[in-house]
């Protein structure tokens, strides 16, 4: 034991076997340490003199202690005899030799030889395997503010002030380091920071995470993957190395497969950890200083994404020289995803949804499961099955909301909902590209295209009643009826003007009268022979025959197109446009999830739009009571209009208009870091430029248009039957004139009663 002489209380240097420990005393008051070694210093030098400056007028009244203990070859034992020892005092300074000396075997594992071999190893691992054009994260953990705001120095206390220098000096130097590169945009996260919501910039590329408590390795990873998630650049495909210093006793493959359990929670596979090597290791040449463990999810073959052990795939060695180097020199970020997975499984949220998914009834009397065997996103679905050699798994979501709508405390409902929480791997149905709007989640590679559209009732076809006037427009009806009148009067008017010119009138009086005239000329319009002929003269004669063509010419074309209104009445006026929906008094609706993709929608313009969740009550209110418009899908309205709105002739009961209020990118989202989702990528791509996929879509609607028509009494270029209802027009005026025939008949009968009593 050597003892030396500070000026205020006793240092002591204590010198035993194969160990040195240096134990230095300060304290103020109150008798909480407040001054820290700042230096970091090699054990070689050991006339250095550290300076630890007190504050001006404080009484040294208690004492502390900062303990650095390690275990030194016998060849280190006799240098450190040999070694001069220099101690100044002074009234605010005192110098005293301090050794800081971390894990490790040999002489260059002092707490600065492990710093700077940690920071050179993760240098090394940054310049080989993190990509330039994408942002680099450093993340770490700080203990400090947590033990402040917590309170709570008594246990921790002997561990903080042995690492807090580690913990600085390493993240400091990593960030110089990485800094002074000019390789990456740089980003800095700490569990303290507070990530303001943004959109995303552009997905980081890799990421840094240092942790130096060892006991809460699994705990500090956890908080800072959580609030890295908040960010909208977190990418969990990215490529992750995690330090942990110092090292302790515990099993460093435990430890690691502890990491990768945390972190396949948030599906991150590309992960190295780093942990220092925890005890001395026999070799000749070169000391392993830092082991880099991975992870395999589906290996060996059989186990789907199941953490069970973690890998040691390189080692950090350094020479004689104290140089570092990799031992194995592996890649760290080898591919973890086989090409054959064996039977894992794709659990794929689903519901039926015309043509992206059909579903059928099981076949077994005894079973009520739905089985999905048809439509477009079903074999999208069992290509990705096939390529990959994964088994499918299917589940349809819970709630009523389908694809899901946005809660109040940020969650979701519906195949979103169950993204977001992980249960499924991917969701279908014509999903609309929300991948913008939910940062859990991303989206494969769009493989259609659909527009949002207006469905309105079909126009309805006008009365029967109305087949006989439709023929002819009202301006041609109005023509007619001032060309009868206008030749009546002509006729009647020349009749009496020839009367009062010519000394010989004519003997014929059924056209000297108005009321004559009419009744003469209205007997030419049906085709009927008149009871008079008129008059000799050429004159009138020549108007009557111009009256007959015209009548001939009129009757002609009426008659001629007279069946095919009474066969097919017409339409009323379709609506065609938003603005005739808007101002048409109906009302009209959309569903919620629309909403949440097209937020035009919710405007002042709309503020009468109901929300239609119920997709099939909305569709039949639309078909059948014709008093509502509805916002849908293209896609897959025009499926379900085919198979169930879609009468008896074949005529459509819902109709739309070209006007288009929104063009959707249809994908599939996946849980945010999902494995299969650049593989996944290629086989939709391949599809595509084979013209696949708009192979499969003509397909379905075509054996749908064909079941469709398959149940439709009336095919294209029958004949029709004329029935009583084709003939309701006739019947209707037949009852009209026979109406007018009695009140003629009974109004001659009053008016004869009345004048016979008037004579008498």
């Amino acid at each position: 034991m050597h003892s030396l002489d500070t000026g205020c209380q006793s240092s002591v240097l204590t010198l035993t076997k194969q160990q040195f420990k240096l134990k230095y005393t300060v304290a103020y008051q109150p008798s909480i340490l407040t001054q820290q070694v700042t230096q970091n210093h090699d054990m070689l030098n050991m006339n250095r003199q550290i300076p630890i400056y007190t504050e001006p007028g404080v009484k040294y009244n208690t004492i502390c202690s900062i303990v650095y203990t390690q275990t030194l070859p016998k060849t280190m034992f006799a240098a450190l005899l040999r070694a001069p020892v220099q101690i100044s005092t002074a009234n605010i300074v005192s110098t005293v030799l301090v050794m800081v000396l971390l894990s490790g075997p040999i002489m260059a594992q002092t707490s600065y030889e492990v710093q700077r071999h940690v920071v050179q190893c993760l240098n090394e691992i940054s310049s080989r395997y993190f990509p330039s054009a994408h942002a680099l994260v450093l993340a770490y953990h700080n203990y400090e503010l947590e033990e402040h705001q917590s309170g709570i120095r008594g246990k921790n206390i002997r561990y903080r002030e042995n690492a807090c220098y580690l913990e600085t000096d390493v993240r400091e130097k990593l960030l110089q380091d990485l800094q002074e590169s000019e390789k990456w945009s740089l980003f800095v996260y700490s569990n303290d920071a507070r990530i303001k919501k943004q959109m995303p910039h552009g997905k980081h590329g890799a990421y840094i995470i240092v942790l130096y408590h060892y006991q809460r390795v699994v705990q500090d990873t956890s908080v800072l993957i959580k609030k890295l998630t908040n960010d909208w650049d977190w990418n969990p495909r990215a490529r992750f190395v995690i330090a942990v210093i110092p090292a302790e006793e515990n099993p460093a493959e435990q430890l690691a497969a502890d990491i990768f359990t945390e972190l396949w929670k948030w599906r991150v596979v590309n992960a190295v950890v780093l942990i220092s090597t925890p005890g001395p290791q026999d070799t000749r040449d070169t000391i392993p200083l830092l082991d880099m463990y991975t992870w395999f999810p589906y290996h060996p073959p059989g186990r789907c994404a199941d953490v069970r052990d973690a890998v040691l795939l390189d080692r950090w060695v350094v020479d004689r020289k104290g140089c570092g180097s990799f031992l194995y020199n592996m890649s760290l970020f080898p591919d973890k995803v086989p090409k054959d997975l064996e039977g894992c499984p794709i659990i794929a949220s689903v519901f039926e949804l015309p043509p992206a998914v059909i579903s059928r009834k099981d076949t077994k009397q005894d079973s009520t499961h739905t089985v999905f065997d048809e439509g477009i996103e079903i074999r999208l679905l069992q290509e990705f099955g096939t390529n990959a050699n994964m088994s499918l798994k299917y589940t349809e979501p819970l709630s009523t909301e389908l694809w899901g709508v946005p809660q109040e405390n940020g969650s979701w409902t519906g195949t979103s909902g169950q993204l977001i929480r992980g249960t499924v791997d991917m969701a279908m149905d014509l999903y609309f590209y929300r991948c913008d709007i939910i940062k859990e989640t991303e989206c494969l590679t769009p493989h259609l295209i659909d527009k949002v559209r207006w469905y309105v009732p079909c126009a309805a076809p006008y009365p029967g009643w109305m087949s006989i006037v439709r023929v002819f427009t009202l301006s041609l009806w109005f023509g007619f009826l001032v060309s009868y009148v206008v030749f009546a009067v002509a006729m009647c008017q020349m009749v009496k003007i020839s009367n009062r010119m010519f000394f010989q009138p004519t003997k014929n009086h059924a056209y000297t009268s108005l009321v004559k005239c009419l009744m003469n000329f209205w007997a030419v319009i049906p085709g009927q022979s008149t009871p008079n002929n008129p008059p000799q003269q050429p004159v009138f004669r020549v108007v009557f025959l111009i009256w007959i063509w015209y009548c001939f010419v009129i009757n002609t074309v009426y008659q001629t197109y007279l069946t095919t209104f009474l066969v097919d009445p017409g339409l009323q006026h379709q609506i065609s446009s938003n603005e005739e929906v808007i101002n048409s008094g109906m009302e009209y609706g959309v569903p919620t999830t629309i909403l949440t993709v097209i937020t035009e929608l919710t405007g002042y313009r709309y503020r009468h739009l109901l929300y239609c969740d119920d997709h099939k009550a909305c569709q039949n209110r639309v078909a059948f009571k014709r008093d509502f418009s509805y916002i849908y899908s293209t896609l897959s309205m025009e499926f379900i209009i085919a198979s169930r709105y879609t009468d008896g002739n074949g005529k459509h009961l819902i109709c739309s208009f070209e006007e288009v209020i929104s063009s959707q990118l249809i994908t599939i989202p996946v849980p945010k870091g999902y494995v299969m989702l650049d593989r996944f990528n290629k086989v939709i791509l391949h599809l595509l430029q084979g013209g696949i996929l708009d192979h499969w879509f003509r397909d379905l609607k075509y054996t749908t248009f064909l079941s469709s028509a398959a149940e439709t009494s009336l095919l294209t270029g029958e004949y029709v039957k004329l029935s009583l209802l084709h003939m309701q027009s006739a019947v209707y005026i037949l009852l009209l004139g026979l109406v007018l025939s009695c009140i003629a008949f009974f109004s001659e009968i009053l008016c004869c009663r009345n004048s016979r009593l008037l004579h008498s």
